[in-house]
């Protein structure tokens, strides 16, 4: 286990936890105290947002490299199973966990009620049940695609076709957010139905349509989360060529570094776009930050000894993502009430660390207790 297992990559996994958790942390408390400009606690967040690309990352790589590396043997049913054990299954639980503390909290006032339950498509299919859960159907609509590559396998075995494949998924991608079509999670769900979790606005008012018409409902995030799956998809069947393989199998600590150095690169390009500064091809920005944590986090393993803490919390992370914003919800409550409030406006970095690593430690603690029961890891986790 030792020997093959990538520890780096576990390593960037927990990672990756803690940098959801100071993104929601970092909200919680701007919420309180909205900013009139750019701030310190903004940056911080917005180089927190490799995280989503980094699971992507991750989980493609290892799913798109079990398929090319035995095609023939590759089973749909067998593949569809597994997603819905290792996804489907935890994305119903949770969401059902979320949506009923959600629901009982608004059950005292109708009109609470009313508007939580005004967009259910939101709440059962989209990830409305809590801000994180969008993450699971986003994976899940993109994994629906890897069995493409099955009929695809010969024509992939060029690597100039895998290469061009990417390039013109990364073009795809590109035009989608060029022409203002693009997915977006958006803010106050409640306040404005319909508004949360959309994509290709622009394109279905052309036609008349909105939002509110639930074949365009679901439809939209879905195809908006099947292109953003395939550039995945496609870059990690590059990586997967034999070719590339063999120079991926040399990779050592001084690899790490260099590949630690195109995530820094990208990392400054999605902060100079996100605020405006200069334009910086989002398509870049995600393969940038994803594949150059996930290629150090390689390299990283060739040096790395193994520990069984770092597997532990790679195995952790995802645990640690579906609970954080259950713990996370309590602790902001204390933080941002009274003299603690008053603390937070004035140091909110600090504020945000030290709520992001209560949250952290405590989720982590709360998922090694489920762990432990099999059923409960297999329904909660997919484990």
């Amino acid at each position: 286990m030792s020997k093959s297992r990538l520890i780096g990559v576990d390593l960037f996994r927990a990672i990756a936890a803690f940098a959801v958790i100071v993104i929601h942390a970092g909200g919680a408390l701007l919420e309180s105290n909205p900013p009139q400009d750019v701030t310190p606690l903004q940056v911080l967040m917005q180089f927190c947002r490799f995280a989503v690309p980094f699971y992507l990352a991750a989980s493609f790589y290892l799913t798109v490299g079990k398929l090319l590396a035995a095609p023939q043997q590759f089973g749909l049913k067998a593949f569809l199973v597994s997603r819905t054990q290792r996804l489907v299954i935890p994305y119903a639980i949770w969401s059902g966990i979320y949506f009923a503390i959600r629901f009982a909290k608004a059950a005292p006032s109708s009109s609470a009620t009313a508007q939580l339950l005004q967009d259910p498509l939101f709440l059962i299919l989209l990830g409305g049940s809590a801000i994180h859960l969008y993450f699971l159907p986003l994976l899940i609509s993109g994994s629906l695609l890897v069995p493409l590559l099955k009929p695809l396998a010969t024509f992939l075995k060029p690597l100039r076709n895998r290469v061009v494949l990417l390039l013109v998924s990364m073009a795809i991608y590109e035009s989608i957010f060029a022409t203002g079509n693009a997915f977006n999670l958006g803010v106050n769900c409640l306040e404005v139905p319909h508004g949360c979790s959309v994509a290709f606005v622009p394109f279905w008012e052309q036609f008349g349509l909105t939002m509110q018409q639930p074949i365009v409902r679901v439809a939209s995030p879905l195809v908006a989360w099947c292109l953003r799956g395939w550039l995945y998809i496609c870059a990690s069947a590059v990586l997967h060529h034999p070719s590339v393989q063999r120079r991926l199998s040399n990779l050592n600590a001084s690899h790490a570094l260099l590949w630690g150095g195109v995530f820094i690169l990208a990392t400054l390009g999605g902060e100079l776009e996100w605020f405006k500064v200069i334009y910086f091809p989002l398509s870049v920005y995600e393969l940038g930050v994803s594949y150059g944590l996930l290629l150090s986090g390689i390299a990283l393993s060739r040096s790395l000894q193994f520990h069984h803490r770092i597997v532990a919390l790679g195995n952790a992370s995802f645990g640690i993502y579906l609970v954080h914003y259950l713990i996370l919800v309590v602790y902001a409550a204390l933080a941002t009430k009274g003299s603690l409030g008053s603390s937070a406006v004035q140091f909110p970095i600090l504020w945000t660390l030290v709520l992001a690593s209560l949250t952290y430690l405590t989720s982590w603690g709360i998922t090694l207790g489920l762990n432990r029961q099999p059923l409960l890891r297999r329904l909660l986790f997919g484990g």
